[in-house]
């Protein structure tokens, strides 16, 4: 696949998590290493390109920096030692993460969670005791599917519609999604449907834990709209992707940096950007 083939599935892919479409990020990079015949113009102009494509996911356009850092001098070679570097460097960081998760969450035995997310994914795979996910279907384009169907050889997954959201953590020990950007305040934001869920979860006294890592951190929240025909062909319909949540909903923030309460986090995260 070439470059701007890559760069169009960056922008309309819909169903899978940022750290996913992050990914897709290093595949543009890579492909133009092999393909470019200039990279002194390539690099710059893909760059502009890569972060306007997704401004709701402060991820892409940070892997996208981190790449470009590491290059002093344009080469094949050196993009792809880039490409290579920024990787394992994330990689450490969800691994970081992934480990403070576990241990947090060790005694769980049934979460409700929502869209799909593979650190999520992860996590979960990783606890021993869990014996059951209830999984939102999170229409409108229903990603809790793809999660509840990666999960159905680890345990008892059982997927719900979005509006049995209290149903589901009623049955629930805790409630555990990711996020796809962090603010200096400590609120985050995700798929449409998790600051409802948050509610839920506060109004039922059950914890309430958000996976993202600090790669993640923006200044401001920026939303995307889905086309309308999602939800209906005929109708007029809104159909937000995103929604932030506040601090106060949160009770756990499980991070590359430790597992934090929102307060605990807003002190210790970076300065946004890179």
């Amino acid at each position: 696949m070439k470059a701007a083939e890559l760069l169009e599935s960056l922008r309309k892919e819909n169903r899978r998590g940022s750290t996913a479409l992050a990914e897709t990020v290093l595949k543009i990079y890579t492909t133009l290493a092999k393909e470019s015949s200039s990279l002194s113009n390539d690099l710059p102009k893909y760059a502009q390109l890569i972060e306007a494509s997704r401004p709701s996911m402060p991820l892409v356009k940070r892997f996208s920096r981190e790449v470009l850092q590491r290059i002093s001098n344009p080469s094949s070679e050196e993009v792809l030692k880039a490409v290579e570097d920024v990787e394992k460097t994330y990689r450490s960081m969800l691994n970081r993460l992934v480990e403070h998760a576990v241990n947090k969450l060790s005694d769980i035995r049934t979460v409700t969670t929502m869209s799909h997310s593979g650190t999520i994914l992860n996590i979960l795979s990783r606890l021993k005791g869990l014996r059951r996910v209830n999984v939102l279907e999170s229409r409108p384009l229903r990603e809790g599917v793809l999660m509840a169907a990666a999960l159905k050889s680890r345990c008892m997954v059982v997927v719900y519609v979005d509006a049995a959201a209290a149903y589901a953590v009623e049955r629930s020990d805790a409630v555990l999604v990711g996020a796809d950007a962090l603010y200096p305040d400590g609120s985050f934001s995700a798929k449409v449907g998790v600051k409802p869920l948050a509610a839920t979860a506060k109004l039922l006294r059950k914890p309430f834990h958000v996976a993202v890592d600090t790669w993640k951190l923006a200044e401001t929240f920026v939303n995307e709209m889905g086309p309308s025909t999602d939800v209906d062909e005929q109708l007029a319909a809104e159909n937000p992707v995103f929604e932030k949540v506040p601090p106060e909903l949160v009770d756990t923030y499980l991070t590359d940096l430790g597992a934090l309460t929102p307060a605990m986090l807003v002190e210790r995260l970076p300065r946004p950007g890179i």
